[in-house]
């Protein structure tokens, strides 16, 4: 497949996309959008606003149907790329929600709760 991946987008429909796990990744992971706190909501976009000009790319994972996402999205200037991914896959990933993983390469480089999200420096001082 040279280097793509099958993501399942809104229409149901399996299609190649960029490889997400390639180099440093944040991946934000909220399972359901309806039900999450709305001030961790606004503290991810927070972060994600200084990271910026950051070599680190931010990605959301959802069980989230696309247009309650949309609603929330646009609540909370979540203006990031989304995946959708099962439930029960991001509740094996990380308890939280929302949650944080770092990724450099597609390992696991660090995990956060909600309630202890990191800032860039943290970031990129854990980045090879």
């Amino acid at each position: 497949m040279n280097g793509d991946t099958l993501t399942l987008d809104s229409t149901k429909v399996f299609k190649p996309e960029p490889v997400l796990f390639e180099g440093n990744t944040l991946m934000i992971i909220f399972y359901d959008a309806l039900k999450a706190d709305g001030t961790a909501l606004d503290q991810s976009v927070a972060l994600v606003n200084t990271m910026r000009d950051s070599d680190i790319q931010i990605v959301g994972a959802t069980a989230t149907g696309p247009s309650e996402l949309e609603a929330v999205a646009e609540k909370h200037g979540i203006y990031y790329r989304m995946g959708y991914l099962d439930q029960t896959v991001l509740k094996t990933v990380i308890r939280s929600h929302p949650g944080y993983m770092l990724l450099n390469d597609g390992v696991v480089i660090k995990k956060w709760h909600a309630n202890d999200i990191p800032d860039r420096a943290e970031l990129e001082s854990l980045l090879p």
